[in-house]
């Protein structure tokens, strides 16, 4: 019984310190560009800057704005993810994923990103809105990894509980210590790059959300100066 309380007791207490780090991560996320909107904005209304630094106020409030638009509809899809009921449908990750691919390949070309796929055919139990974010939170972390030019690699392979989607990119890599933090909330691996691309450090944590409600699970490997794998399993069935 006391070690039941006691562990019971520890869980509570990481639970409320989990909490309390995402407070802070999204008050800090708030904070910083409205401190700047309200800043550029007040000085727009002095009206004391010359047409150039109007311009410049104005983009900088802009770019600001729709970054909060961003973190505010991914803190919405988490939300939901974790909120509304599951329906698990027949579907097939590879049309699913041939479509998704078809539409995204042109721009990351534009970028000098390679996007490489390969999937079995087969159909397994999936909502497949869920399925599309995760594909796209995973490429888009993975085109802001590499930068400038490189490789994302896209296998699926069906199982006998469902598939096993595999995202494969070049780049810098991470070191090993970084890899359990990943699916936190606004954990980000190189913070200054993270912000000047417009990320909120959630769509891992919504990978890994979205990998939990198909009763399945998200892994990383990775190596410096090579790239970083990431496997997600679901397992919510097959028809």
């Amino acid at each position: 019984m006391a070690a039941r309380q006691e562990a019971n007791f520890a869980a509570l207490k990481a639970t409320m310190e989990g909490q309390d780090r995402f407070i802070g991560s999204f008050t800090h996320e708030l904070k910083t560009p409205m401190t700047s909107i309200l800043g550029y904005a007040d000085l727009l209304r002095r009206g004391t800057l010359s047409p150039e630094e109007q311009a410049n106020a104005a983009d900088y409030i802009f770019s600001e704005g729709k970054r909060l638009e961003r973190l505010s509809l991914k803190l919405l899809e988490l939300y939901l993810a974790e909120h509304q009921a599951l329906s698990l449908v027949p579907a097939a990750p590879a049309d699913l994923l041939q479509d998704l691919t078809a539409h995204l390949s042109p721009g990351l070309a534009r970028q000098g990103i390679v996007l490489t796929t390969q999937w079995e055919p087969g159909l397994c139990l999936l909502e497949p809105d869920l399925f599309r974010s995760l594909v796209l939170n995973l490429i888009d972390n993975s085109r802001k990894a590499i930068g400038a030019q490189g490789t994302i690699s896209i296998s699926c392979q069906m199982t006998e509980r469902g598939c096993r989607l595999t995202v494969q990119a070049t780049g810098r890599g991470m070191p090993p210590e970084v890899l359990s933090h990943l699916t936190e909330a606004f954990y980000r691996v190189d913070k200054s790059r993270a912000r000047a691309q417009g990320g909120a450090g959630l769509g891992l944590a919504l990978c890994e959300k979205i990998a939990v409600l198909h009763q399945g699970r998200i892994t990383f490997e990775s190596t410096l100066g090579q790239g970083t794998t990431v496997t997600v399993s679901l397992e919510g069935g097959r028809p």
